[in-house]
């Protein structure tokens, strides 16, 4: 585990968490979680972008993760509030390493925001539930003139 801009980050390298989580029998980060959306393919992810007006809120995790289980209730919680005007998606980097790489995505826990099919914000680590409210609700506003990594 590494700390990532004073907030808990796994890295993809993190040996000895995967190693500890390997024979655990857990499905916490890989189903849908009420309003929260587990993506099993980059043509599912890409769909899920293009199909939708709302924003697209994605959650980077993998299970051998610890930040990334932090996270996951954080998640949730804000999904619960964001209801149908945002769509929350979940990515396990083991399971689309391709897709991982396209938007390198380096640490994890990593959520990217996105609008119109274009990243507009991303976060590396552990965040609080306010901060990813606050963010989507400046990214809204801004989002015309802060698009960092366009697919």
């Amino acid at each position: 585990m590494k700390i990532a801009s004073d907030k808990l980050c796994c890295s993809k390298n993190d040996r000895a968490a995967k190693l500890f989580f390997e024979n655990k029998k857990t499905t916490s980060c890989a189903t849908d979680s009420g309003s929260v959306l587990a993506i099993s393919s980059e043509s599912e992810f890409e769909r899920i972008l293009s199909a939708t007006s709302n924003p697209v809120v994605a959650d980077f995790f993998a299970l051998y993760c610890i930040p990334c289980r932090i996270q996951e209730p954080i998640i949730e919680e804000c999904a619960k509030i964001w209801g149908q005007q945002v769509t929350v998606i979940k990515i396990n980097i083991e399971h689309l390493p391709a897709l991982t790489a396209r938007l390198q995505v380096r640490g994890i826990p990593c959520i990217l925001f996105f609008k119109s099919g274009d990243e507009i914000k991303r976060f590396a680590g552990v965040q609080a539930k306010q901060t990813l409210l606050t963010a989507l609700a400046d990214s809204i506003l801004t989002s015309s003139t802060t698009t960092t990594n366009p697919l």
